[in-house]
């Protein structure tokens, strides 16, 4: 499984809300992580100077990791806007896919890993994250979404990721309705 966040308008703060904001988000990741039986400390996981890659190199059920991803991020980014000024305020694009990664000694790579970040950097989720209200918008790949145990998660809609040579249908989550996911 192959998880990537990436942090919204990141390159329009200044360098010290950047700072601010990595400090924030990689605990956060870590915590959602550990909350989703998933802990940290097992995980492969790599800076992306905006945001973070994420590999779990073990076969996982997909249902019970985004229910549990989704609402430790969403508690996490709540719980740090409501006492952030304006520039250290986070809202979270991220998005999940499965596949097989390769390792080597710089980190990891593959299709799998190009896919996802296709995933996250696309117009349909930027979009869905920019008309919400919501600090995260959250994109299953189509073989995540098929690999799920149930028809389908409330609030999921469908939409195509089209960016570079990629078109893929995804479907999103931007906190809505929260609580029949959570």
């Amino acid at each position: 499984m192959i998880f990537v966040a990436d942090i919204m308008e990141f390159s329009r703060r200044d360098d010290q809300a950047q700072l601010a904001l990595r400090r924030v988000l990689f605990p956060l990741v870590a915590h959602a992580f550990d909350g989703a039986g998933l802990p940290w400390r097992l995980r492969l996981h790599e800076d992306r100077g905006d945001g973070v890659l994420v590999v779990v190199p073990v076969p996982v059920s997909i249902e019970p990791v985004v229910r549990g991803l989704v609402r430790r991020l969403v508690r996490g980014l709540a719980e740090h806007n409501r006492s952030a000024d304006p520039p250290d305020r986070m809202r979270l694009r991220a998005a999940l896919h499965t596949g097989i990664v390769h390792r080597d000694r710089y980190g990891v790579a593959g299709t799998p890993v190009n896919h996802t970040f296709r995933l996250v950097d696309a117009p349909s989720i930027r979009d869905a994250l920019t008309a919400s209200a919501a600090d995260l918008a959250f994109a299953l790949s189509e073989t995540a979404y098929g690999d799920l145990t149930v028809p389908s998660l409330p609030g999921f809609r469908a939409a195509l990721a089209e960016v570079k040579r990629t078109s893929a249908p995804i479907w999103i989550w931007t906190g809505r309705p929260v609580d029949a996911l959570l």
